[in-house]
């Protein structure tokens, strides 16, 4: 999920690969994406959009609301909202797990002309 500095979010659509640790032989498609500076991008599993019974676009449409209107005045605050919203669904079967990464941003994360993006402050949980 792609978050911009407007605050303009969307799904990204990408090639994937098998699930990781499956096959140690796998292949895994690259994906080259244009990100302007202050764009936070957010790397997630299943567990965070998936309910029983409910079409999993319905969670992710959840998700991508909640990024583009939770403030990002860090992303461990971010982080810690989006999950906080995740836990309140009626019924989690699946475990959690989340990253975001944001892109020349003032927190930290800087632009190097030789390597594009420094991932300085992350999260997982």
């Amino acid at each position: 999920m792609l978050r911009r500095p407007d605050a303009t979010t969307n799904a990204l659509e990408l090639d994937v690969g098998p699930l990781l640790g499956v096959d140690h032989t796998s292949a895994y498609p690259a994906t080259r994406i244009d990100l302007p500076p202050g764009s936070v991008l957010a790397l997630y599993t299943d567990g965070l959009v998936e309910e029983p019974g409910a079409d999993i676009e319905v969670g992710i449409d959840r998700l991508r609301a909640s990024l583009a209107h939770t403030p990002a005045d860090s992303l461990d605050g971010l982080a810690n909202r989006l999950l906080r919203n995740a836990r309140g669904s009626s019924h989690r079967a699946d475990d959690i797990a989340l990253l975001l990464t944001e892109y020349g941003s003032s927190h930290g994360a800087g632009v190097t002309p030789d390597h594009g993006v420094v991932l300085a402050d992350s999260v997982k949980r």
